[in-house]
């Protein structure tokens, strides 16, 4: 499992380190996993999506942002920031070998996922929108997607799922914003494989070159 490890200088004034995991031999698949706010590269769903996305054959970069270094909870005024050190992080690790890019998002990072989209210029792009916020899902066009939330969720809306022959939807009864049942760590692990299955399923059916 060649790493591939890098820091960039944020916006915020700090060094960001990023984790860029590569294929033993090349590959032209690349995931991009942007987190949440609180939920960042290491909670449950965005680590096994990072593992699921190496072993079918993706090189994987998780993106890191200051304001989980900085504790910044107000993170509206520093939006353009936030989009500048994740392109600045995503200029890094894209080559001209990706001829396919799966984008995984979670929360704040499906706002700045939609911005990211309309940057890479890959035939081949996908995104999977966990607990997507705002109108993240109605701004990334025909980009083909899985979209997944709980109706628990503050940002869940019932108008919002909008299923087309490029947008699938999961939605799950009860499921907060972290995509978990309030108040029973057991039914949380219990659904995790199922929403982890979907996941696999959809970067597994990717189109053909």
């Amino acid at each position: 499992m060649p790493v591939k490890d890098f820091v960039t200088q944020s916006k915020f004034g700090i060094d960001l380190p990023h984790m860029f995991t590569t294929q033993s031999s090349p590959s032209n698949k690349l995931m991009i996993l942007l987190p949440g706010k609180g939920y960042i590269a290491e909670s449950p769903l965005m680590r096994y999506i990072g593992q699921m996305g190496y072993q079918n054959g993706y090189d994987t970069l998780h993106v890191r942002y200051a304001i989980h270094r900085t504790q910044l909870d107000d993170w509206l005024p520093r939006f353009a920031d936030l989009h500048a050190d994740t392109q600045e992080a995503v200029s890094h690790a894209v080559s001209e070998q990706y001829t396919s890019v799966c984008v995984v998002a979670k929360s704040l990072g499906t706002v700045i996922a939609v911005q990211l989209l309309q940057h890479l210029s890959v035939n081949n792009l996908s995104t999977i929108m966990l607990t997507p916020i705002q109108s993240a899902m109605t701004m990334i066009g025909d980009t083909r997607a899985l979209s997944i939330i709980g109706t628990a969720d503050p940002a869940y809306e019932a108008d919002m799922i909008k299923p087309t022959d490029k947008h699938t939807w999961q939605v799950y009864d009860d499921l907060n914003h972290s995509l978990e049942y309030r108040g029973s760590w057991a039914e949380s692990v219990k659904i995790l494989p199922n929403i982890l299955e979907h996941c696999e399923a959809f970067i597994q059916t990717q189109p053909d070159e």
